[in-house]
């Protein structure tokens, strides 16, 4: 058992206006490959991740991330390889993230500025909005310079639920 948090929640996490309109842009589950918003999650993001959780270290990277925009809900998966994933959400939004260290089932609502940081094989998955409500979060997986990414075989893209 690690000597660090599984998953930390930050509020307030500032996200630039110009950059909403980006991810309404962007299809469900869509990778992110807009310079100006991959700089924000290379940048300031990973800063503020390095910041918040206990143990990631001052050379931790950004790797890549993609966007949720939706409703529907996604089953239990984790992100490994990565060594930390983070969750940023940009909009107040029904329908919690459930994170599940050690079978605890611990549910975190959107809202807009906070952020979820975990590790990378931490299993979690989204609850479906009830309402149909719309949700839209920045996902970003990070690493260090020396870890290596084996090649591996195609896992199945999320399911939703």
């Amino acid at each position: 058992m690690s000597k660090y948090p599984d998953f930390v929640v930050v509020d307030d996490v500032p996200f630039p206006e110009g950059l909403m309109d980006l991810l309404l842009a962007l299809p469900e589950l869509d990778k992110v490959y807009d310079p100006e918003l991959k700089a924000y999650m290379a940048r300031p993001l990973t800063k503020v991740v390095r910041k918040h959780m206990p143990g990631a270290r001052k050379n931790l990277r950004f790797v890549t991330g993609h966007v949720h925009n939706g409703s529907l809900g996604i089953g239990p998966h984790d992100h490994k390889p990565y060594r930390y994933t983070s969750v940023l959400y940009a909009c107040d939004a029904v329908g919690a993230l459930v994170v599940d260290p050690h079978g605890a089932a611990i549910e975190i609502e959107p809202k807009e500025g906070r952020l979820v940081i975990m590790r990378g094989d931490l299993v979690h998955s989204v609850n479906k909005s009830p309402c149909g409500e719309f949700r839209t979060a920045l996902v970003s997986n990070y690493a260090y310079p020396y870890d290596s990414f084996p090649l591996f075989k195609s896992r199945a893209p999320h399911e939703h639920a």
